[in-house]
Order: C-alpha cells, then structure tokens, then sequence
C-alpha cells in the first residue's frame, strides 16, 4: 500500500450479475526499510538479528511436517508444535486427541509462506479434513500464524483465522455498464468464540451450508443413470480395474452378476460418490452381496468432472472363511515353518486370557511396524515380534522369503500416509482362537520398479479385518488375518 489510510475495493459485472467468494487479506513486508540500512553494519542489533533469521527453518515446511504427523497419528508430537494459547482451545491433550480421532485424513494441499520474520511467521495452507464418516470439508481457517519459541527451538502454531467477503451482486438498472452491488460481508475468525472438543482446534468447520452440498455425496445419487453409460463387465474372483471419465452432469455404470454372499470390494484414490444397485433396484449398504442376481455400480462427481480408476472384485465365502482358520494337517507345505501348531489341542480354550485391550494394543503395533517391515530395513524381527503362524509364514518364509523378500528382491517398499483403526466392532476368546474385528482406513503406495509392476499410485481403502490370535513361547501374537 502506498500511504497508511483507508482503501475501497469496488466490484463489478459488466454483463449482468454474477455470484462470488472474495477472499482479501493483508500481510505485511518481510523486512523494514530500516533493517535493510543496517544489512552491512555486522555488528548491529539489526544484523545480529538477520543472522539468526537465516537459520529459521522454513515455516512452511514447520507446516507440512505438523499435518504429516497428525496423518501418521503423532499427536503427542503435533501437540507440542501449539503454542499454551493454542493448546488451551483443545480444552486439553485428550479433546485435542479426541476430536483428531474423528478425521480419517488431512489432504495437504498448496502451503505457501506469506511472511517470516525473526519471531513471526504466516502460512497460507489449504486443507480438506475427510471425517470418518465419509464427509470432508475444506477447512476455512487458511491463515495459521506461528510464533518462534526459544525454548523449543522451533515454531509453534499461535492462531489460524481467514476472512472471507461474499458479494452478491445484482443487476437493478437496465443499461448495459451499470450495476449496483449489495455487500453481504461474513467474517470467519478463530477467536470470534470458544471453542469446544467437538469443533476445535484447526478446523471450525463454519463453512455455509451451500457449500456442504457440494462436498459430500448423497444418500442415493441425484442424477439418472443413462443405459448408453452403463458397461457390462464379469468379476469371476478375479480383480478388474476401469478407467473413465465422470462429471456432474454425466454418471457412469458398470453391471455385473454377483451370488448371495459374496462380497464386492472396490478402491479408488479419486474422490467420487458411488453407490450399489441390488437386482431389485435397491441401494446396497455395506459390502455383502445379500441376493444372486444382477448388480449395478453408479459412480458420480460431486462437480466438475475428473478421470478415475476404479478396482472392483468379488470375493467368494467358504465355510471355512466364516469362522477361524484350522490348523493345517502335518503334510501341508506351510508346516515347515515352526511358527505354525501342529496340533489342535496345543490351543484350547483356557488359555484364551487375551483382552481386547492387549488384542488391540498388538494389532496396533503390527499397523505402527509395516513402515519398517515392507520397505527398508525391512525388519524381520519385527514380523517376529506381533506375527506368528500363516502370517508369520506369509510374510517371511512363504516362496523363500515371503511378502518382504519378493519385496526386497525387486528393489521396492511400501509408504503408507496413515494408518487407522476407526472402531472395534466384535471381540471374543469363546472359538479355538481369540478374534478381534476392527475397522481400518489405511492409504498407501507400492513404490519401485515399473517392470516390476510397482510403480503404483496411492490408494486408499476402508475395510473390516478380523484378526486371529495365538501364544508364541508365551507371548499373543497374530496368527492371521482376514479382509472381509
């Protein structure tokens, strides 16, 4: 700005009325007239000052490290990047905790520095919270502001707030160039009300109700499936992917027979609404395919229009599947591990003093130790520490070194952005083995060698796993697991 005082922004449509969000902010130089005079006096304040701005780390990437840990579920580390007065909106560690449970994912988006002094810095970051409940919302707060603290040699978050103008301009006269405009003026601030568990801490999800409609998918899709988009394709247990491009006025669909009790699994890493069709042209919840007939999946954009891929399969259900796996006879070719129970009575009932806390705590465990299992130092004493049994076998031994050695083998590794247990839904010790079923979100990416058929985009997926358990020299282990 020119001269200190007060400025108007006018705006206008010269072809007749149009609907906007206009988001103004001001910021302020990085550095003062006065500071660069002193730039060549290397004793000053001034100078002395300078010097140790250059070591600040970049506060952009202070932000883009505090995401990733709330991603990775390192809340005791992002807890400490808050500065007292930003922690005491958390109303405490545990409502902190609390309400970043309630977030499936954080989708970092553009994070550019707009300002870094010797004690103060300010970020623009646009970010998308994906609830867990399927709903994500662009968080509006896109200012954070961060202080410098001495003590832990770092930046902390000090405040978040965005100020947005809506403007709704209307057309009242007639002549072509002249338009008057009505202001409607809404300000988001983060101090403009306390704030509690439930909506607390980055994200006050305040948005307009209109702008919920178009981040979120509906109950039952709005807009008719036309037959000349739908595709006819056969998933006998096998995996197919489908490619196609879907915008908000045009659905696609892909058809297919299906028998009661299967189960369709489907992933995508686009963010598109899908719903399932059963042969009686009722909507299907959940995965379970509940009659034998013909089936259809519509896929929509909630606007605009993007190219997906879609990974669709049906999974057959044997008896077998349906409750714990049995121990295999003596001549099966996975006895050569001495992970696996040659015996049926080496597992009875008694011993089952396993709780669902300690089930829980070790398949945690196993979740915190793929990092370090499935990519380099692709830590095998880890797989011993939480595995035992098929998935012992599987992981290390199976083919001559199991899932980490084909991984090791062809030069590649897993990255994974998070990885969740939303819930546990069942747990019992009355079968042959303790069984615990949890929810997991998890996303994830096969990195390496394109001839080797690594070289993968991340995917993101949300499925039941029941997990069977099993004592090994004294200790509870996984036995095995199974995707429902």
């Amino acid at each position: 700005m020119p001269v200190d005082g007060k400025y108007t922004i006018q705006v206008s449509d010269p072809l007749g009325s149009a609907n906007f969000d206009l988001e103004i902010g001001l910021d302020f130089p990085q550095t003062s007239p006065s500071m660069n005079q002193t730039i060549s006096k290397g004793n000053s304040p001034q100078s002395q000052q300078l010097k140790s701005l250059e070591k600040r780390p970049p506060a952009d990437d202070f932000i883009r490290q505090y995401y990733r840990d709330i991603n990775n579920r390192n809340y005791q580390s992002s807890w400490n990047k808050l500065s007292p007065k930003f922690q005491r909106k958390a109303s405490g560690y545990f409502g902190y905790q609390e309400w970043w449970n309630s977030v499936r994912e954080v989708r970092i988006g553009d994070i550019n520095l707009i300002n870094q002094t010797h004690n103060n810095a300010i970020v623009h970051a646009e970010l998308v919270y994906v609830m867990n409940t399927g709903k994500y919302f662009k968080d509006p707060k896109k200012r954070i502001y961060l202080v410098w603290d001495e003590n832990y040699s770092g930046w902390l978050f000090e405040d978040k707030n965005s100020i947005i103008i809506s403007i709704k301009i209307m057309k009242i006269i007639s002549h072509f160039w002249k338009t008057l405009l009505i202001l409607s003026i809404v300000i988001f601030t983060g101090c403009s009300k306390p704030e509690t568990p439930s909506n607390t801490i980055e994200s006050n999800f305040t948005e307009p109700k209109s702008n919920l409609i178009d981040t979120e998918c509906s109950e039952e899709p709005k807009l008719r499936l036309e037959p000349k988009n739908v595709e006819e394709i056969s998933l006998n247990n096998k995996t197919i992917t489908k490619s196609n491009k879907v915008s908000s006025n045009k659905s696609i669909g892909y058809t297919f027979q299906a028998e009661a009790g299967q189960k369709l699994n489907y992933q995508t890493d686009k963010d598109i609404c899908i719903w399932v069709y059963a042969p009686n042209n009722e909507l299907v919840n959940g995965t379970k395919i509940p009659e034998t007939g013909n089936y259809t999946i519509q896929i929509a954009v909630l606007k605009g229009s993007t190219t997906f891929d879609l990974e669709m399969s049906l999974e057959s259900i044997t008896n077998s599947q349906a409750s714990a796996p049995a121990v295999r006879s003596t001549s099966d070719k996975i006895l050569t591990s001495d992970k696996f129970t040659t015996s049926n009575s080496s597992t009875n009932l008694s011993n089952n003093n396993l709780t669902q806390q300690q089930a829980l705590s070790i398949v945690k465990g196993w979740y915190r130790a793929k990092p370090k299992m499935f990519a380099y130092p692709y830590d095998e004493s880890l797989v011993d520490r939480y595995a035992t049994g098929k998935l012992y076998y599987d992981t290390v031994e199976k083919d001559g070194g199991g899932s980490i050695g084909w991984l090791r083998r062809n030069g590649c590794y897993y990255t994974y952005d998070f990885s969740n247990i939303d819930n546990v839904w069942l747990f019992s010790t009355s079968g042959m083995r303790p069984l615990l079923k949890v929810r997991v979100s998890e996303r994830l990416q096969l990195n390496g060698s394109r001839s080797a058929g690594c070289s993968n985009r991340p995917r993101y997926y949300q499925k039941n796993v029941s997990y069977w358990f099993e004592k090994d020299n004294g200790d509870w282990k996984i036995y095995y697991y199974e995707v429902e």
